[in-house]
């Protein structure tokens, strides 16, 4: 089964309703439009420490797949029914899939250390990193999702430990934007495949 994960602020979710099994996180003043169950949290960290949140507090009840997203995924990933259809049909065929399955119409090849494009982002890169992965990289090219959406599956998730998860917390919760979150929306691919 795939269970949703939606980070909401102020969006309109009732795309949600079409969903079979979804939790709503809101941070949003006003309460959403949608049948699913929704769970209040400070509009703090971006969708990444949502993210976190669901994975901390469910680390040892984890769905089988989990397919987190954004308020309005559809900027990012406007074929979105089709990615997750094809997806489920490849589960009902007992066909195998990904742990971690990206769900962006933008996926992009960049490196750690070498974006002159931007220096503060480099930086940014580079400090998050290490707080991470707890290590420092001088070079590392990755592929990564714009929009961080996902489907990952429950052992893709815990082949890391809840510890892990927890540690991250911090860069998320201390500013409603923190710089920190757009370095992690980055690296949940190389969190889920061990891809660092």
């Amino acid at each position: 089964m795939i269970r949703f994960v939606v980070a909401r602020y102020q969006e309109n979710v009732d795309w949600t309703n079409g969903l079979p099994c979804a939790v709503i996180y809101n941070k949003g003043a006003t309460p959403p439009n949608s049948k699913h169950p929704a769970v209040s949290l400070p509009n703090l960290g971006r969708e990444g420490l949502t993210y976190l949140h669901h994975i901390i507090e469910n680390y040892d009840q984890l769905d089988d797949y989990t397919c987190f997203l954004q308020g309005n995924p559809f900027d990012h990933t406007p074929r979105l029914e089709q990615h997750v259809s094809a997806f489920q049909r490849k589960l009902d065929a007992g066909q195998a899939v990904p742990g971690y399955e990206p769900l962006s119409k933008n996926i992009y090849t960049i490196n750690l250390c070498y974006d002159t494009t931007d220096f503060s982002l480099h930086a940014l890169l580079i400090d998050t990193y290490r707080k991470v992965f707890g290590r420092s990289k001088t070079d590392h090219t990755f592929t990564f999702a714009a929009g961080a959406q996902f489907i990952v599956s429950r052992e893709a998730i815990r082949s890391r430990p809840k510890s892990f998860y927890e540690a991250i917390v911090p860069l998320m919760s201390y500013s409603v934007h923190p710089p920190e979150g757009f370095a992690l929306e980055r690296f949940w691919g190389m969190i889920f495949t061990h891809g660092e």
